[in-house]
């Protein structure tokens, strides 16, 4: 089970609290295992519209807390670029988006120091 909330603050400012796996789940019959515990916090501020700037520190139990920050930045209004960046392992984020009417194409790439390259992709139908 997971648990999250967000809250709109001074207008700009946005902060959120997601917790995972609040009741311990465990995965697989044989050998079993418990899903880590998780805590997500972030914060998100908007200087003016078209751009989003935002960081959230992610922690597991028993693991190495996780800083990640970004920005996204609305070139036109299809179009938005975003940046990012994250520790443990340090990896580099891009991407963008494309909205036409009620369509929204997403691209992301990521980095890591020993594991390929990641390449996502989304297609968003909204009615």
């Amino acid at each position: 089970m997971d648990v999250g909330l967000m809250a709109s603050i001074y207008k700009r400012t946005y902060l959120g609290l997601f917790v995972y796996n609040i009741n311990n789940p465990r995965l697989g019959v044989e050998t079993s295992e418990n899903l880590p515990r998780r805590v997500v916090v972030g914060a998100a501020y908007r200087p003016y519209t078209g751009l989003t700037t935002s960081i959230s520190v992610d922690q597991s139990l028993g693991a190495e807390m996780q800083v990640e920050a970004g920005f996204e930045f609305q070139l036109v209004e299809m179009l938005a670029l975003r940046l990012g960046a994250s520790s443990n392992p340090n990896r580099i984020t891009a991407g963008l988006g494309l909205n036409f009417e009620n369509f929204q194409l997403d691209y992301a790439f990521r980095s890591h120091p020993v594991l390929a390259e990641t390449h996502m992709f989304s297609l968003l139908y909204s009615w």
